[in-house]
């Protein structure tokens, strides 16, 4: 009786095997052989893979799955590469009228914070850190800031710096800096502590607007203080071209405008400072001031100024100066501000003394 062997599936008769040497008997032997219905199995299940997966692919590129999906997933998708996913949430969160949840859901994974180096730092110069909040979806919230209120920063885990309102930066910005004071040789860990809120742009003076966001934010950086100071770093550059170059900074005494801490416009007694040098390098130093031809001068600031870049310094806070209708002043060349910029500014600053004698506030002159 012809059949095929149960372990190999080699065509035999009742006996042994050829293929394997299975002693076959009429109970054992099979009457079809074994690989077709393994085969036929596979097809099948090949058959329902195939149609499934090109019904999924159907359903991605043809129906609109993305605007059905809860806005967390969307977020989560997009932060893996999604396109459809990230054009979902991009209408949904631009049309507004989510829930406040479900807007934070989603901004919690779309926007980071991050502190950025401006090396290098020395014992001897404020330490510079930049604050950066970065946006991972294109296009959104373009006329929105991050303000930051509640700040704490504190180094070593001491606190230093305790303010409620410090400032805020464009999305994907870096113009927001901390300026912390000079520390010693060695490494130190700096932590910022604040409240992120998401706003849109306003003018200083007027109503805050209402926050879409808001995040508690802990950002931390390790920083190097260098034993070698500033001037190691950074070079002044002097000599009679130089000196004639300064004579191109504008140094006005007038009355500027301020607004107070409720937004009042206030007139304060102040210098005004154009650097309209054709030189590249900015005037770094400290600023010094003292009623015209009369006692010592006065530490007014550090300063640094760039080309075409302007100052406007309020002096209210030397009242003995503030109060004269002419004034003395000059900027002593530094290296310590240059720190401000790290590198981005070259390595040389002015080396000259700039200084202007009598200048005058007479009128009520109100600066530019």
């Amino acid at each position: 009786m012809a059949g095929f062997c149960p372990h190999c599936g080699h065509q035999v008769e009742i006996g042994e095997c050829p293929g394997c040497g299975l002693q076959i008997t009429t109970e054992r032997i099979l009457r079809k052989a074994p690989g077709r219905k393994r085969t036929n199995r596979l097809a099948v299940w090949l058959a329902v893979a195939t149609t499934a997966g090109l019904g999924l692919y159907l359903v991605y590129e043809y129906t609109p799955w993305a605007g059905s999906l809860p806005t967390r997933w969307l977020a989560t998708l997009q932060s893996w590469g999604n396109i459809k996913a990230e054009r979902a949430l991009f209408t949904r969160l631009i049309a507004g009228g989510l829930p406040k949840s479900e807007t934070s859901d989603a901004l919690d994974r779309l926007i980071s914070y991050r502190l950025i180096d401006h090396p290098p730092y020395t014992h001897d110069a404020p330490v510079v850190l930049a604050f950066q909040p970065q946006m991972s979806l294109d296009g959104l919230y373009t006329r929105h800031w991050v303000y930051l209120r509640d700040v704490v920063v504190l180094i070593d885990g001491q606190r230093q710096m305790d303010q409620w309102t410090y400032g805020s930066s464009k999305l994907d910005g870096d113009n927001l800096k901390f300026f912390i004071k000079p520390m010693q040789v060695g490494q130190h860990t700096i932590t910022v502590q604040c409240r992120a809120i998401l706003a849109p742009q306003y003018i200083y003076g007027q109503t805050e607007p209402p926050g879409i966001y808001e995040k508690r934010v802990e950002m931390q950086k390790v920083v190097d203080i260098d034993s070698r100071g500033a001037g190691h770093f950074f070079k002044p550059v002097t000599g009679s071209d130089v000196l004639q170059a300064t004579r191109a900074v504008t140094i006005a005494y007038g009355m500027n405008k301020f607004d107070d801490d409720n937004g009042k416009e206030t007139m304060h007694r102040s210098l005004y400072i154009h650097n309209q040098m054709s030189r590249s390098e900015p005037v770094s130093g400290k600023l010094y001031v003292r009623p015209a031809g009369k006692g010592e001068f006065r530490l007014l600031t550090d300063l640094i100024s760039r080309k075409n870049e302007v100052d406007r310094l309020s002096i209210e806070h030397l009242p003995d100066v503030a109060k004269s209708t002419e004034i003395d002043v000059k900027i002593v060349p530094d290296p310590t501000m240059m720190i401000f910029y790290g590198h981005g500014q070259g390595q040389h600053y002015i080396g000259e003394t700039i200084e202007r004698r009598r200048l005058s506030r007479g009128g009520g002159y109100v600066l530019p």
